[in-house]
C-alpha cells in the first residue's frame, strides 16, 4: 500500500499505560508513513521494546523537563515529525472510525480537529503548512483548555477551512482527569466525583 505523507505525533509524560495501548492500535492503522512518539521527561523513560514491533515508529526523549507543557511539546513533535500532514494524537488516543479519504486530500487550506467528549477536542489533522503558518500551538498557554480554541482561531484568522471531525473518527481511553498531567507538585490530591 502507498502510504500517505502523514506523521502521527504523541507526546508522553508518564502515561505509558495509555501510549502502551493506543501504540497497537494506531501501528495497525495503515495510512501514516510514521508515528513520532515524544517522551516528555517521564520520571520512568518510554523503552522502544515496550512498543509495537512497527518500523513506522519513531521514539525520541525531552529530558529535564519538570512538569508538562502541552504547547512546547507538540510544537517539538511537529518540528521533528517529517510528513507533509500531521495527525495531533494524545497519548491516550487512536483513530477509530477515522475516514482515510481525508489524508488522502490535497486541499491545503482544509484543518480537521476532533469533536465530542473525553479528549477528542484537542486531536487534529492539518498539513504541516497550516500548522507552521500560525507558528504552531501558543507557548504562552499552560495547562488544558484554550490551546486547540487559540490554534483554531488563528487558522480561521488566516482563511484556512477549519472542520470538525465525527466524533466516532477518534478513539479514547477512558480514565480519570488526574492522569491527563504529571502532577507532581500535586501529589497528595484527590479526584473530586466531577474528575472522575
Amino acid at each position: 500500500m502507498n502510504r500517505p505523507d502523514l506523521s502521527v505525533i504523541t507526546v508522553c509524560m508518564n502515561r505509558q499505560q495509555h501510549l502502551l495501548a493506543t501504540a497497537r492500535k494506531i501501528a495497525a492503522w495503515p495510512y501514516h508513513q510514521e508515528h513520532l512518539i515524544l517522551d516528555w521527561s517521564s520520571r520512568v523513560p518510554v523503552e522502544r521494546a515496550q512498543l509495537p514491533p512497527d518500523s513506522r515508529i519513531r521514539l525520541e526523549r525531552v529530558d529535564g523537563e519538570q512538569r508538562w507543557n502541552l504547547c512546547r511539546a507538540y510544537n517539538l513533535a511537529a518540528r521533528l515529525a517529517r510528513g507533509r500532514l500531521l495527525l495531533k494524537l494524545d497519548a491516550d488516543c487512536w483513530p477509530d472510525q477515522f475516514d482515510p479519504g481525508l489524508v488522502l486530500a490535497e486541499d491545503e487550506k482544509l484543518c480537521w480537529f476532533g469533536s465530542g467528549p473525553d479528549g477528542r477536542l484537542g486531536q487534529f489533522l492539518m498539513p504541516r503548512t497550516a500548522f507552521e503558518a500560525v507558528g504552531g500551538f501558543n507557548e504562552v498557554l499552560q495547562g488544558y483548555g484554550f490551546d486547540d480554541k487559540d490554534l483554531k482561531a488563528r487558522l480561521m484568522s488566516l482563511s484556512f477551512n477549519v472542520r470538525s471531525l465525527p466524533q466516532s473518527a477518534i478513539g479514547v481511553e477512558s480514565h480519570s482527569i488526574h492522569e491527563r498531567v504529571s502532577r507532581n507538585h500535586l501529589d497528595a490530591a484527590t479526584a473530586s466525583a466531577y474528575e472522575k
